[in-house]
């Protein structure tokens, strides 16, 4: 869903301001994921994109508990200005923003979906995989891959739902 989706992203970028590390390679684990923390989903090839590392869940509970130990824990606590988002979580992402916006999101201005008729990468569809175009290399990049959001066009009269492209739905009253 694009709202998890979102959630995720922002939750993310929260972990990582509060000092949350990046994975590296670390000899003393099992594996060597060496990628940041993602939802669980998506994976190419044996790299799984949109999964914790070990590393990675390591580090949060590691944060945690150490702000657990100084009652500084900011995530536990409403602040004073506390303001309810979940009106604003109700809808899909990918109707208010269209591919070539998520795109712009990802790799900044004048970004946009590749064109499919000069790339062979278009196994999966904008539901499954969301590739732009890089405006500083002019190429179409993966390494920033991730599924458009819940409620994209994804064809006529169709859209993104949970990484399928499905018919449009409309609520009957």
């Amino acid at each position: 869903m694009g709202t998890v989706d979102t959630i995720c992203k922002g939750n993310a970028t929260v972990i990582v301001r509060m000092g949350a590390y990046i994975d590296v390679y670390d000899p003393d684990v099992e594996n060597d994921d060496v990628y940041i923390m993602h939802k669980k989903g998506l994976s190419i090839g044996n790299k799984a994109l949109n999964s914790f590392s070990k590393n990675s869940v390591k580090h949060f509970d590691e944060m945690v508990k150490l702000l657990e130990s100084t009652n500084s824990n900011c995530l536990t606590k409403t602040a004073s200005k506390y303001i309810d988002l979940s009106n604003y979580l109700k809808f899909n992402l990918g109707k208010m923003y269209n591919a070539d916006q998520q795109c712009e999101t990802i790799l900044g201005f004048s970004s946009s979906t590749c064109d499919k008729e000069t790339t062979d990468i278009f196994e999966l569809s904008i539901c499954e995989q969301l590739f732009c175009m890089n405006p500083k290399s002019s190429s179409c990049s993966i390494d920033k891959a991730s599924r458009a959001y819940d409620g994209t066009k994804c064809g006529d009269k169709k859209s993104c739902r949970e990484g399928k492209c499905v018919d449009d739905v409309e609520k009957i009253i």
